[in-house]
């Protein structure tokens, strides 16, 4: 038969096995999420301005790159589209966990291109035609 003593050591070494894993499945919940930027470089120029941002993440409920939500794959890998301005742009890849914490890593691009310009639109012109609902009358 096994003493009481014995008994004792076997339940809290059980005890102390629980709390080392309870500690380690944590280690996500505890950390935050995982976030990192493949590409693009910081730094980096372009000429055209479409790019394609890409990284990895992980433990993530919510993902965004400048304000607009993107998704991942299965493995965390995630690739989204960005449309730069001409000159600098920072990029801000947002993941957030279920508990609220934040990781956010950027990055600041150049596009040497031309800015693009909204075509004029001549003020001064009067329309020539009536609007739809107006009455035309004889001068």
């Amino acid at each position: 038969m096994i003493g009481p003593r014995i008994t004792w050591v076997f339940v809290g070494v059980g005890i102390i096995a629980i709390v080392f894993y309870a500690g380690y499945q944590a280690r996500y919940v505890i950390g935050g999420p995982t976030l990192s930027i493949k590409e693009p470089k910081d730094g980096e120029v372009f000429s055209e301005p479409l790019i394609t941002v890409s990284g990895y993440a992980k433990n993530t409920t919510l993902l965004s790159l400048n304000g607009r939500t993107i998704f991942t794959d299965e493995e965390g890998n995630f690739s989204a589209p960005l449309l730069l301005h001409a000159g600098h742009t920072i990029i801000e890849v947002r993941a957030e966990n279920r508990f609220g914490r934040v990781h956010a890593e950027y990055r600041e691009v150049v596009h040497e291109g031309k800015e693009m310009l909204a075509p004029s639109i001549d003020t001064n012109a009067r329309a020539t035609e009536s609007a739809p609902n107006e009455k035309k009358t004889p001068h």
